[in-house]
């Protein structure tokens, strides 16, 4: 049995689910098992989602980390990656003009964003 389970709670997803989609702005920018997401995640949303995450051995009052810039508007989306404009791995050749595609990183992930595939 399945079940599409929706949330923006990290702690949940790593307790109840096997796979894991990530989304920004709508869309897939990340899928696969939870474990190998948590572990050694692919997209840069990703990466800058899981390190903004509490830990329990942080310094007391410490700032916490976060992603910069601004969400965009959904029926304003940037020309190409949604994340572009707050990516830290923005290449200006080709993240601001075309949407990359989900691809096949490593064994069990897939990851949309031309760090990965690229031709």
């Amino acid at each position: 049995m399945s079940i599409i389970f929706i949330t923006h709670d990290l702690g949940v997803i790593a307790e109840v689910a096997d796979v894991v989609a990530v989304m920004y702005l709508g869309k897939v920018v990340e899928m696969g098992p939870v474990e190998s997401i948590f572990s050694s995640p692919k997209h840069p949303y990703t990466k800058a989602l899981l390190s903004s995450m509490p830990t329990i051995d942080a310094e007391p009052r410490a700032r916490m980390p976060s992603i910069t810039g601004s969400i965009p508007h959904p029926q304003n989306r940037p020309e190409g990656c949604s994340f572009h404009p707050r990516c830290p791995s923005y290449m200006s050749d080709i993240c601001g003009l075309k949407e990359p595609e989900l691809v096949s990183v490593g064994t069990d992930q897939q990851a949309s964003c031309f760090l990965y595939g690229r031709d």
